[in-house]
């Protein structure tokens, strides 16, 4: 497909096709073993109240269980319902104009040239990991957002194209920005270290209190088996980064946890090269020159757009000619700028 913000006479029809409901699938294998555990334990339950087995002792828990199934199939099965209803039924592109045909929406049309980026929605399954579901936020020049949900409709590879072909556009236009403009970056960013903190950082120093609070809590009740799980998660917190720290008179880049401990140290010395990659995440990974020393990667995608256009540019500056881009996926570097 040619490139759509450059050609005008560009199109394409697509159509909603059901697809197979491969979803039920990964509803039933997270939904298999808690059921089972919680059946065992109604069962259990039962037992010690009846003191013995007996035919109620089977059947009560699992008309429970019945009921309590039912009600989450006819909540999912309402979900799918009022999601088929308002995603497009047909999208098309003609004279640089993207189309949406709804059952109960009017149809919208929008000029290509005004969409900023496509932003992909992600899901996870126990089978495929983390993917792209067929979900799609257009994000427009003047603020605006539009929301594409194909949900369980089958796309064609055209749709998946177009959507993907735009964002990367937007990325090049980005890169091409850095790439003009690094020479001057040493100028804007003159101080010596950086700082940049995620987006939920407060947020997991409120849970690392909270489950510090209820580790004491159990451990004075002698409440054994939880305190041995709260445990685990808060020896896990220290492993998280969620600090990045820039020196560029020293040339690292050191990333830290909530409680301060090094979990990384980069340092321009020993480093060979510097990837960008924006495959289902926004990673930034080392390659050392030794090449015994295992490659590292971090992610940003937990960070500020504007940091992350930020900690871009330090890169620049702390690795010069070494950091290389890697764009086969769908996420976007930044998201506040409009390029040309």
């Amino acid at each position: 497909m040619t490139n759509p913000d450059k050609n005008e006479n560009s199109s394409f029809n697509y159509e909603s096709k059901i697809e197979s409901l491969s979803f039920l699938k990964d509803l039933a294998a997270v939904f298999a073993k808690p059921a089972a555990i919680i059946y065992i334990i109604l069962v259990l339950l039962f037992t010690f109240a009846e003191q013995g087995i007996n035919k109620t002792v089977v059947l009560a828990p699992l008309l429970i269980f019945s009921a309590v199934f039912f009600i989450i199939f006819l909540l999912f099965f309402i979900l799918f319902i009022w999601e088929a209803l308002f995603s497009p039924y047909k999208i098309y592109v003609r004279n640089n104009y993207i189309t949406c045909k709804f059952f109960y929406r009017k149809t919208v049309s929008i000029n290509i040239d005004d969409i900023l980026f496509i932003k992909r929605h992600k899901g996870y399954s126990k089978t495929r990991g983390t993917y792209y579901k067929n979900k799609y936020t257009l994000l427009l020049k003047n603020g605006k957002k539009f929301l594409i949900n194909c949900f369980i409709f089958k796309n064609s590879s055209d749709l998946n194209f177009f959507f993907t072909d735009i964002t990367r556009l937007y990325n090049k236009k980005y890169i091409k920005y850095i790439q003009d403009e690094k020479d001057s970056f040493s100028d804007i960013y003159s101080e010596n270290k950086y700082c940049f903190h995620i987006l939920y950082d407060s947020i997991i120093i409120l849970i690392t209190l909270c489950l510090l609070f209820s580790l004491i809590f159990f451990i004075f009740n002698k409440i054994f088996f939880p305190a041995i799980i709260v445990f685990a998660i808060l020896a896990a917190i220290p492993a998280v980064p969620v600090k990045i720290i820039m020196n560029t008179s020293e040339g690292t880049v050191i990333l830290k946890s909530v409680c301060g401990i090094k979990i990384h140290r980069i340092s321009y010395y020993d480093t060979k090269q510097i990837i960008i990659a924006n495959n289902l995440d926004i990673s930034v990974t080392a390659i050392f020159i030794e090449k015994k020393k295992k490659k590292k990667t971090f992610s940003l995608s937990f960070y500020k757009s504007q940091d992350r256009d930020k900690i871009f540019k330090i890169l620049h500056i702390i690795f010069k000619n070494e950091v290389s881009f890697n764009l086969n996926g769908n996420e976007v570097l930044i998201a506040d700028k409009i390029i040309k």
